[in-house]
């Protein structure tokens, strides 16, 4: 192999930073025949070419790492799809509808709790009204976090 000029070093150098493949590599693609010197046609070349179209050592490590994230992404998706089967993921769109159902049920209820105090704190002093509003919000919050309650029966959660 003939030693390259300083023009051809410069241009496999600038195309090396370009492309992420090493000098070694693409000073054998241009010996081969097939890669232009011009940065764009090389970069658009090495673009077009098969992945496993290499030479030498470094196309057959390429394509072992290649493989290997391959096998990685395709493990994951299984690993997504057998959790889906299992039920261990649920539906965006399902969570969502029913957050939203929760989040009006409990609206419902501190409305109904605003009636309800009106009517009780008439007419009562300062500590009376303390104690009712006390009592009234803890029978609130009880009555919303019971798992059995009519809120929570159609929550994706409800039954893990």
């Amino acid at each position: 192999m003939p030693k390259p000029t300083t023009k051809t070093t410069n241009a496999i150098k600038a195309i090396a930073e370009k492309s992420g493949y090493t000098e070694k590599y693409l000073r054998q693609l241009h010996a081969d025949g097939g890669m232009p010197l011009d940065l764009e046609q090389a970069v658009a070349w090495l673009a077009a070419r098969p992945l496993t179209g290499g030479t030498g050592d470094n196309s057959a490590a390429e394509l072992r790492r290649e493989r290997v994230r391959l096998v990685r992404a395709q493990a994951e998706r299984a690993e997504q799809e057998l959790a889906v089967t299992r039920g261990e993921y649920i539906s965006r769109a399902e969570n969502e509808a029913s957050d939203a159902a929760i989040a009006i049920a409990l609206k419902k209820m501190l409305g109904e709790l605003a009636d309800s105090l009106s009517k009780k704190l008439y007419g009562l002093n300062q500590m009376e009204m303390r104690g009712v509003i006390k009592s009234e919000v803890i029978l609130v919050m009880t009555k919303f976090q019971d798992e059995k309650s009519e809120y929570w029966k159609d929550h994706p959660l409800h039954n893990k």
